[in-house]
């Protein structure tokens, strides 16, 4: 091979040469460095976000409750369900005023606006009356069972079957009392008694209703544009153990109020079993130009009726070939307390009226009634008996609170209630125009006037505070 003459041997780098070059590698490596340990802190940033919102954030403490832990993800979750049922609740609100052409739409659209936002937040910041329900809640569970109260899996099954029984099934019938509207008289088609269904069959019906709604729920919140919501923050299943554990724990506020308030702490209320025989007099306005005409009218139709009531026993049959309702074949209503008849206007033949004893044609403001009262005895007012039992559930869960010695993680911050500003006095004592009086008299013999012209001065701590009595419903 001929040697290539034009080749020229490298000429060995001088010292200046050698220490450019070596101070150039020296940058090249540090420039390699800085790059990759940004690439690893920016890795590890994002490693330690992600444990710090799927791991810290959902498992740190919100509260305390007796050194029993409530996190973080428990309560979001608690929260979200409890916003979505309340956005629900608040459109079909929306729908009702619209078709009644009410006000208020703007605000309710605002709120389930807010409602629905609120789900897109997994860690929003504590709602603090949300957080203190949770907490009720779990005072509540925690502390039934020392008071020897529990809920079995069937009593919730049956409890939430029978709320959850088609319209035309009654498990436990109560006849309504009816509008007085034509001539019919207060009873109604009782519906028909249907078996209580076993556990399997109660724990279907619920299993068929929750996934139902859940449905309209998810359908509402995903599929409203307006709203934009693309996935539900919790499934079905949550959803599920939200909707039974809320019944148990009504079923526990029940069962603790019934101890805690029996039946004789509750106001009497007369309760009666009656029938009536109604005739309208038609008026729909007091300047009605007829309205002499239409209770003449009704009158001699009560009277007629009245004739054919030669006895208890034809009382039915008279009622039934008098009355618009065809459908009545159950002509008693059944023990109801005295308010449940107050919208019928006959509350006074009801509660003085001799039992058994066909009455005479009572006036009301609607028209002529014709009442038959079968049975009639004071029995403690339920209204009443439940505000009892609610007041002193609630009193119970704040004292068993305050014994668990609670703890809100953050502590919401205290609010300073401003003091109370007594008002200027309008009135002006007036000077007394007696001759003797005017003389002066040192003010630690000056004895007060008793006049009761002249308005008398008392105290805020001196006076006597004023008792309003509420009436009984």
């Amino acid at each position: 091979m001929a040697k290539n003459d034009n080749v020229q041997p490298a000429k060995p780098m001088t010292k200046r040469q050698r220490a450019r070059w070596d101070q150039e590698r020296k940058q090249s490596s540090q420039v390699l460095l800085i790059a990759a340990a940004a690439v690893g802190l920016a890795v590890l940033l994002i490693g330690i976000g992600l444990v710090i919102q799927k791991v810290i954030v959902p498992n740190k403490t919100v509260a305390n409750i007796a050194g029993v832990e409530v996190s973080n993800a428990e309560y979001q979750q608690y929260r979200q369900i409890m916003q979505a049922q309340q956005a629900v609740n608040l459109a079909q609100q929306i729908q009702q005023y619209a078709q009644y052409q009410l006000q208020g739409t703007e605000q309710f659209a605002t709120d389930v606006t807010n409602y629905i936002a609120g789900l897109k937040d997994k860690n929003a910041p504590l709602d603090y009356t949300v957080l203190n329900q949770l907490i009720n809640d779990k005072v509540l569970e925690s502390n039934a069972a020392a008071e020897g109260i529990t809920v079995s899996d069937e009593e919730l099954q049956q409890s939430l079957a029978a709320k959850f029984a088609p319209a035309n099934e009654v498990m436990n019938p109560v006849a309504p009392v009816t509008s007085t509207n034509g001539l019919t008289d207060t009873a109604s088609l009782t519906p028909t008694q249907t078996p209580t269904p076993t556990l399997s069959e109660a724990s279907a019906r619920v299993d068929s209703a929750i996934t139902t709604y859940f449905g309209t729920l998810r359908e509402f919140i995903e599929e409203t544009s307006s709203y934009g919501l693309a996935t539900l923050p919790f499934d079905r299943n949550a959803f599920k153990d939200f909707v039974l554990h809320q019944e148990r724990l009504q079923l526990l506020r029940e069962k603790l109020g019934e101890k805690l308030v029996t039946e004789d702490q509750a106001t009497k209320e007369i309760y009666a079993d009656a029938q009536q025989i109604f005739v309208t007099a038609g008026i729909t306005e007091p300047t009605d130009p007829l309205t002499a005409t239409k209770w003449a009218q009704a009158k001699t139709k009560i009277d007629d009726v009245a004739a054919q009531l030669t006895s208890t026993a034809v009382f039915t049959d008279v009622q039934l070939a008098n009355t618009t309702n065809n459908a009545t074949d159950n002509p008693a209503t059944g023990m109801r307390p005295l308010t449940e008849y107050a919208a019928l206007g006959i509350t006074e033949p009801i509660s003085t009226q001799q039992v058994g004893v066909i009455g005479e044609p009572y006036q009301s403001a609607q028209g002529w009634h014709i009442v038959l009262v079968h049975q009639r005895e004071l029995r403690p007012s339920q209204s009443d008996l439940a505000t009892k039992r609610d007041e002193a559930v609630t009193k119970w869960i704040e004292e068993k609170r305050a014994a668990a010695n609670v703890q809100r993680f953050p502590e919401p911050t205290a609010t300073t209630v401003p003091p109370t500003i007594e008002p200027i006095p309008t009135t002006i004592p007036q000077p007394t125009t007696d001759p003797a009086a005017a003389t002066a008299t040192p003010a630690s013999e000056a004895t007060p006037t008793t006049d009761s012209a002249a308005p008398t001065a008392t105290t805020a701590s001196e006076a006597t505070p004023t008792t309003v009595v509420t009436p009984t419903p």
